[in-house]
């Protein structure tokens, strides 16, 4: 457990999403449906991680170097470390957890699968419950300005800048338009999403509360 004073100095992970497309229409299906909206409830949460729940698992071998990367210490950040994880939720509320599938448990602290069908709109209620700004900015769908999630000078201001850089404690909703292009092909069938606002300077050692 890391103490408050030293978690406000940890640096913020950019932890991604992937959006899958899949399912293209048939031919004759094209244009007869419009598809329909997902919804999904994602926060940004700050969560001590740690790296080596287990311990030193390579062997006696390693017993004398495992202190360097396992021990907290003057130069050292030891096994646990206050990363923001986003997790999905529910509802709304952002009050209980949405279970998280076996398939995808190997995903460790990366963020929770979107899954959608070509045509489909996809709606991301985000979420940050990290004390520095946070969005999430997706690629290979279509959006709006609006919905665009990446914190950069383009000469916007106002509304057009909320989805950006959402400030601790606030909400904001993405609309996203899934094309035929995400769809799956022999190639790829996944677009990831990523967290684009910058990264706080992190202390050079947590502190063990």
């Amino acid at each position: 457990m890391l103490s408050d004073a030293a978690a406000r100095w940890l640096a913020v992970t950019a932890v991604g999403l992937i959006a899958t497309a899949c399912s293209p229409p048939s031919q004759e299906q094209a244009g007869a449906a419009e598809g329909q909206t997902r919804t999904f409830y994602i926060a940004a949460d700050p969560v001590d991680w740690d790296y080596a729940p287990a311990g030193n698992t390579l062997g006696p071998h390693y017993d004398a170097d495992a202190p360097t990367f396992l021990e907290t210490g003057p130069q050292r950040i030891g096994r646990i470390d206050r990363k923001s994880v986003y997790r999905a939720y529910t509802d709304r509320t952002f009050t209980t957890l949405a279970p998280r599938a076996s398939e995808w448990e190997h995903l460790g602290m990366l963020g929770p699968m979107i899954h959608a069908e070509v045509g489909d709109t996809v709606k991301v209620v985000f979420k940050n419950n990290t004390p520095h700004p946070a969005s999430v900015h997706p690629h290979g769908v279509l959006y709006d300005k609006a919905s665009e999630g990446a914190d950069y000078e383009d000469q916007t201001a106002g509304e057009q800048k909320t989805d950006d850089a959402v400030p601790e404690g606030g909400e904001h909703t993405y609309t996203w338009e899934i094309p035929s292009g995400p769809g799956p092909d022999p190639t790829t069938a996944a677009r990831s999403c990523g967290r684009t606002t910058p990264t706080p300077t992190r202390s050079p050692t947590p502190t063990p509360a």
